[in-house]
């Protein structure tokens, strides 16, 4: 092998492999215990549960993952806190507005962060950067749910308990978070989740109706044609029935909800959406009882249930429904994320554990983890043929941990194809590489 680029993808691939125990990344599913006020931190690999590993605020109700760092939301007090992924250690607290009962969060790629604030009818914008709310926007009513798709930001709005009149969908551009529309909803929406990539041009809203009315409702929205984004329109709905709770929207035109259930356990609707406005074909299963949380880990294709009643997390197949396994937690689960983390995390642990990328595979960006003491650093991406995908240069650094989110795309702008890549971070005078997986 002569060719010099050759050379170097083959001198990665020898590197990566040698030191190939050292990155695998310890993958470990946080809970967030609501009644329990903890988080639980359930190793996937061992199946080792940590009970209470750190406390949270008094009334916690979701859990994000950034990096190498969760993001912990309080509702009471209002605060975000941000705490080290894999020491658990608080790196920031950031206060919410007082008596707002901030409800659920979701994280952009410029590192905006967009809570709903339910008694405050508004959407708050934290500039993590900053560490702080940089803006407040007025939204429709109670607003719950909150999801980024399509280059947009979605707020369901619930109008209020207990009639929830004026229940709508709010509609801003993330770009400059100026309203575009607000399209009125079945009652009591609460959950906005986006479909995946093989129908991208929808999103579904979870409506749950008034408690005991059984008006469980999921509706759909037309957000896009052709790739072009358009005014949003209603565009059929699935009559459920009951009260639920979550939603999550699967590859190969499946989608399940959850319901808390009855005393022989949490049920679960799955469906078709790509039917509506025809018959979904609702077929209902049983899960744990309190059923009231979902997590989609895609890449792998697990699926993860918070059961609230009987403190417990379930790995469901989202093919059956069936229960694969499960594990006690603290009291009252509701949320879980996944995060990934280097499994030696020691002092010395040296050139095989820094950087990383989380997640990894991924399917529509990843965060590139690593530290160095020098001002610049160079990042560059090859293909597995050795072929340059990416080269930039960050300036202006400090000592310490870096982070650069990669969208998956060429310097061109072009989307990289699905494919392994090798990735090589220069800072400091030294020079780091790491292997990523993308997933079209």
């Amino acid at each position: 092998m002569n060719h010099p680029v050759g050379k170097f993808v083959w001198g990665l691939l020898l590197f990566i492999i040698s030191v190939g125990r050292a990155v695998e990344p310890a993958r470990i599913l946080y809970i967030v215990n609501s009644l329990g006020r903890t988080l639980t931190a359930v190793d996937l690999a061992s199946g080792t549960v940590r009970q209470d590993a750190i406390q949270t605020g008094q009334m916690p109700s979701q859990i994000l993952v950034r990096g190498g760092e969760l993001l912990v939301l309080n509702s009471s007090p209002a605060e975000l806190t941000i705490l080290d992924g894999t020491s658990l250690q608080v790196n920031a607290r950031i206060a919410l507005p007082e008596g707002s009962n901030p409800y659920q969060m979701a994280l952009a790629q410029n590192g905006r962060l967009y809570v709903t604030l339910l008694l405050a009818n508004s959407l708050a914008v934290v500039d993590l950067a900053q560490q702080s709310v940089v803006r407040i926007i007025p939204v429709g009513a109670a607003p719950q749910g909150v999801l980024i798709a399509g280059g947009r930001i979605w707020v369901a709005n619930t109008g209020g308990y207990p009639d929830y009149t004026g229940s709508s969908l709010s509609c801003l551009d993330l770009e400059d978070e100026s309203f575009i529309a607000e399209l009125p909803m079945p009652a009591n929406p609460q959950v906005v989740r986006a479909a995946p990539a093989d129908y991208p041009e929808q999103l579904y809203v979870l409506c749950s109706g008034a408690w005991g009315a059984g008006e469980g409702t999921v509706q759909a929205v037309t957000i896009s044609r052709d790739g072009a984004a358009v005014e949003p329109v209603l565009s059929g709905r699935c009559d459920i029935g009951g009260y639920p709770g979550d939603l999550v929207v699967l590859a190969d035109e499946r989608a399940m909800v959850c319901e808390w259930g009855d005393e022989s356990g949490g049920l679960l609707s799955r469906f078709n959406p790509s039917l509506f406005p025809a018959d979904p074909g609702i077929e209902q299963l049983r899960a744990g009882r309190g059923a009231m949380r979902f997590f989609h880990d895609a890449p792998a294709g697990d699926l993860y249930l918070c059961a609230f009643d009987e403190d417990q997390v379930q790995k469901i197949d989202p093919a059956t429904g069936a229960v694969l396994a499960s594990w006690p937690v603290g009291d009252g689960p509701v949320d879980l994320a996944l995060f990934e983390s280097p499994a030696d995390n020691s002092p010395g642990g040296g050139i095989g554990r820094d950087p990383v990328s989380y997640p990894n595979p991924f399917t529509l960006g990843t965060t590139i983890r690593f530290t160095g003491a020098g001002e610049r650093a160079r990042l560059r991406i090859y293909a597995v043929t050795g072929r340059l995908v990416l080269d930039t240069v960050m300036a202006g650094l400090v000592p310490g941990s870096h982070e650069f989110f990669w969208d998956g795309r060429e310097t061109t702008g072009r989307p990289a194809a699905s494919g392994v890549y090798f990735g090589v971070a220069e800072c400091g005078g030294e020079e780091r590489c790491w292997k990523m997986t993308l997933l079209r």
